[in-house]
């Protein structure tokens, strides 16, 4: 544990994990991290609200408990970039689990839409992480891919019977591109909005086959 770092002291597993993760900002370093290596401009952007010095002292303090490491690009890029150790990546089921326990959070927001309206605007980790925490096998045999075009990032689902994998970037030849925004994206997911509507009503631009992108959505029932 980095000395900059306040500690609880206590000889408990959970207490010794909070000491690593437990500061603010830490788990959402995390989550950013869990969809791939982020310089540090990236980060910022990604986590709206985070003072520079802040994320800087984060990072610090992740680096030196073996969570994240940093390494320098090759040219042309040459720019140094923030990734996950294996160490790192293990925090993925707790945030996963941690993304499902605050459904219930996210569904009150709908009965306060002055307070939804004030925070930042969903982004592409962030929805990927619910995607990931939500993932239910579809009850008929499913075999499908969707890419979704966000304005903050794409993400590919590629669902295959009773498992799923989730790319951020391109696929290959998905059998449907959806194009919108992060929010019409969970409107479908929560059922409040389906494909052809979203469509129709210009909320969203489909390529492909309509009906596998809402069969592929409908296996994130997203805060249920």
């Amino acid at each position: 544990m980095p000395k900059t770092t306040r500690s609880y002291e206590q000889f408990c597993g959970l207490a010794l994990a909070l000491d690593q993760v437990g500061e603010r900002w830490a788990l959402l370093v995390i989550r950013e991290l869990l969809a791939g290596p982020r310089r540090f401009a990236d980060l910022l952007s990604g986590m709206p609200g985070v003072a520079t010095n802040t994320l800087t002292t984060r990072l610090e303090e992740l680096e030196a408990s073996g969570l994240i490491a940093r390494r320098q690009l090759p040219p042309p890029a040459a720019s140094s970039v923030y990734e996950l150790t294996p160490r790192g990546r293990e925090l993925e089921p707790v945030i996963l689990a941690f993304a499902r326990w605050g459904g219930p959070e996210i569904r009150a927001l709908k009965a306060n839409p002055k307070r939804a309206m004030s925070l930042s605007p969903l982004r592409s980790t962030s929805l990927a992480l619910a995607l990931k925490a939500y993932f239910t096998a579809p009850k008929q045999k499913l075999t499908g891919t969707l890419q979704l075009t966000l304005p903050s990032g794409n993400l590919g689902l590629s669902v295959k019977q009773n498992d799923f994998e989730l790319t951020f970037g391109e696929l290959m030849n998905p059998d449907a591109q959806l194009k919108s925004e992060e929010n019409t994206i969970v409107a479908i997911s929560t059922g409040q909005l389906d494909v052809k509507k979203a469509q129709a009503s210009k909320l969203a631009e489909v390529h492909g086959s309509a009906a596998i992108a809402q069969q592929v959505l409908n296996c994130f029932p997203l805060g249920s």
